[in-house]
């Protein structure tokens, strides 16, 4: 496809614009401006180059929705964006875009409940305070970016309670963000190859009982597993791996996290023996204890009662005996 702008005034009252090109007019955001009724629009396709101008685009007042996805637009955004006050959902995944976010367009857009800029050279700091203001927001995705850690916090907490945080990338040694202590309606956190420190977040399961995914992968973590003393029943995905997590796993872990379908542990320093209580996961179907000092055979109550596990990797361990019992009920197992 190769669009035009000249056609652009012929479609002055649309709505919804959906562009996949495999080449854009070095005009293109100019003529799009005549758009004025605009409240959708998505741009993809890696010859859409340069930088996000601010002619044309910022003329679209009435905009929703924005999704300007895998291009090679690249710089800074438009400083009038900050006008964009109807703009609900952003999302400028896998571009080039570079930029210090405490410093962009982005903090003045209050209206906005999703935001997604994965994939791109931001600058973001790590306690999120460009968006305290942010009441609407729920949804958070900023992988492959850049995190520091402001010096200069002031002490507020956000106005927002996330559904969703995923973050992931470079960044300097700190421990979690403290405004994820006054989040308590998460259900997906993801915060991962960071060098965060600090010892295993319970926290976050009694803070956030609708949690679903928690993963901590590539981080710095130390210290022992603790879970809470009661059951924590939406936990479906916990990955921890590649932290420097050591002592025992919890024996109690089948009845604190019953609902798990997956389980991953590995590349730590644990201890101890596999605990058997692992098969009161009736849903389990992945289970990663691998790279440890785990020691002890397999327990024959996970053999029975794990019947819906379909990966198990237990490699590099010190583990002994039979790899299986008599009695055994992992059928879906995949070899």
């Amino acid at each position: 496809m190769n669009p035009s702008t000249r056609g652009f005034h012929n479609l002055s009252k649309v709505e919804k614009l959906f562009m996949v090109a495999s080449v854009y007019p070095t005009n293109f955001f100019q003529g799009i401006g005549a758009l004025t009724y605009l409240k959708v629009l998505s741009l993809s396709g890696r010859k859409l180059s340069g930088s996000l101008t601010s002619q044309g685009l910022c003329e679209l007042t009435h905009l929703e929705e924005l999704h300007v996805s895998f291009t090679s637009l690249g710089g800074a955004l438009p400083s009038c964006m900050a006008n964009m006050t109807s703009l609900q959902i952003l999302s400028l995944d896998a571009n080039e875009f570079s930029e210090d976010i405490a410093l962009s367009p982005l903090k003045k857009l209050t209206s906005l409940h999703y935001l997604s800029l994965s994939d791109n050279h931001f600058q973001i700091p790590i306690s999120f305070q460009p968006f305290f203001n942010h009441s609407k927001l729920m949804h958070i995705y900023a992988e492959n970016n850049e995190f520091y850690v402001d010096t200069n916090i002031e002490t507020l907490e956000p106005t927002f309670q996330l559904n969703t945080l995923v973050l992931s990338g470079c960044g300097e040694r700190s421990a979690i963000p403290k405004f994820i202590y006054s989040q308590h309606n998460l259900k997906t956190l993801k915060l991962m190859h960071f060098n965060l420190i600090g010892e295993f977040p319970n926290w976050l399961l009694e803070n956030n009982t609708m949690l679903n995914t928690l993963s901590l992968v590539n981080n710095s973590l130390s210290g022992p597993i603790e879970l809470l003393a009661h059951s924590h029943m939406s936990l479906e995905v916990l990955d921890i791996s590649n932290n420097f997590l050591d002592s025992h796993i919890p024996m109690e872990i089948g009845a604190s996290l019953p609902s798990l379908l997956y389980l991953g542990i590995s590349g730590n320093s644990l201890t101890g023996s596999i605990p058997p209580s692992i098969g009161d996961m009736r849903w389990l179907q992945g289970l990663d204890l691998s790279e440890n000092y785990l020691s002890g055979g397999i327990p024959e109550k996970l053999t029975m009662g794990c019947s819906s596990l379909r990966f198990l990797t237990l490699s590099e361990n010190n583990l002994q005996g039979e790899i299986f019992s008599e009695k055994f009920s992992l059928f879906q197992l995949v070899i």
